[in-house]
């Protein structure tokens, strides 16, 4: 297999392994498993291997092992959950990125945003545009309707059909948090610059896989992402397909990077900025901090998970016995009373009620990790509490 971002064919590197991966970590159950036995690969497991490996001319990381067509039917099914904004961490972000969207675009801009999730983003700038379109293919998704200045268009991104639907020219394309899903980059990129008209600005944001690897998130390994990049990877690649890079920001304490480009009309050669090379060391220090986080949970009987979406459901198949493992806590209401994936792990509001008996609670949500925490001490919580964002740690 050659490599998805730039296709060379040298081997690339074998950077961690790991089984028992859900098709798709964003899934949740209408229905518990009581049977340990009973679907994917057991109680608490899926049926996957992701097999993490880094090109090693552009750096690209991807998985080996990842399978397009069994994920492509978990986004469109029933139980697929797009993000929501559920807390002040993340409105406070939506607003900063607002702000940043807006040094490049005005009351005349045509916006194409693609993977809208819940349309966070089409909310903040609906009212500063002359018209957004959005392209996603999820049964779930964009939770506004009614509103003259947009058009949403359900289906996969496909710059073709998109063309034969669009009354306006495109000046502005963002999406956030989809490039990582997509196992065919280079394609999509190149698709991407070809839709939008030159000067026309790219904001991109995807997970910072540097602070991943120097923080040890091991859970943040899952099959809904079949790539991972480095700031000047895409940068190197943005600027081979016509761009050049306008400007950067960094959010929830570097765990994700956005990026503007401008496409440019004449592409200038530039030197290739420098990329970090990793190695077998990474999947000796993520299962150090998976040996250090079942060690805390050995002598548990009672065990709570806080975060339902793709972290919670990928950090509960590293757990030696999810048994153990008795309820979940979001402030999602959408998921309340749903359950993580093949388990009897049912998803509850984090109140004092639901939050008796509980002897320790894994949070499985690094992006508001400090403002969760904080939150279940004021609830009067006193148990034990098990951080992970910057290290598995008790707290």
């Amino acid at each position: 297999m050659s490599c998805p971002l730039c296709r060379s064919n040298q081997t690339p590197k074998e950077l961690f392994i790991t089984k028992n991966a859900f098709t798709s970590s964003g899934k949740l159950d209408k229905n518990l498993t009581k049977n340990i036995n009973n679907n994917g690969g057991g109680y608490c497991k899926g049926d996957n291997t992701i097999t993490l490996v880094q090109c090693q001319d552009c750096g690209y990381v991807y998985n080996l092992t990842f399978d397009l067509k069994k994920i492509s039917r978990e986004y469109q099914s029933e139980g697929y959950f797009s993000r929501k904004i559920v807390s002040r961490a993340m409105s406070n972000v939506i607003k900063t990125i607002k702000d940043k969207c807006l040094k490049y675009i005005d009351k005349n801009s045509v916006c194409l945003e693609i993977a809208p999730g819940s349309g966070d983003m089409v909310n903040a700038l609906i009212n500063e545009v002359k018209f957004i379109y959005t392209v996603d293919p999820s049964l779930v998704s964009l939770e506004i309707e009614n509103i003259n200045n947009l058009k949403h268009i359900q289906g996969f991104f496909d710059c073709d059909i998109l063309k034969s639907k669009l009354e306006y020219k495109i000046d502005f394309i963002t999406f956030r948090h989809l490039l990582e899903h997509i196992n065919t980059p280079l394609d999509f990129l190149q698709n991407v610059v070809n839709l939008l008209e030159n000067n026309g600005i790219i904001y991109v944001e995807v997970p910072n896989f540097n602070e991943l690897v120097k923080h040890n998130r091991f859970y943040e390994i899952f099959n809904d992402h079949c790539g991972y990049y480095q700031k000047n990877i895409l940068i190197n690649t943005l600027q081979s397909l016509g761009c050049e890079i306008v400007d950067e920001i960094f959010l929830f304490r570097e765990q994700h990077v956005g990026l503007f480009f401008k496409k440019i009309s004449e592409p200038q050669i530039l030197n290739k900025l420098n990329f970090n090379f990793f190695d077998s060391n990474v999947s000796i220090l993520f299962q150090k901090n998976i040996t250090k986080l079942n060690e805390f949970l050995c002598n548990c009987n009672n065990i709570a998970i806080y975060g339902s979406g793709a972290h919670g459901n990928s950090i509960i198949t590293f757990i030696d016995h999810p048994e153990k493992i008795k309820k979940c806590f979001d402030l999602d209401k959408r998921k309340q009373g749903m359950y993580l994936q093949n388990s009897s792990i049912i998803i509850q509001e984090p109140n004092i009620e639901n939050l008796k008996d509980v002897e320790i609670i894994v949070i499985a949500a690094p992006l508001y990790e400090e403002e969760i925490i904080n939150s279940l001490r004021e609830k009067g919580y006193k148990g034990h509490i098990i951080a992970t964002e910057k290290e598995v740690i008790l707290k």
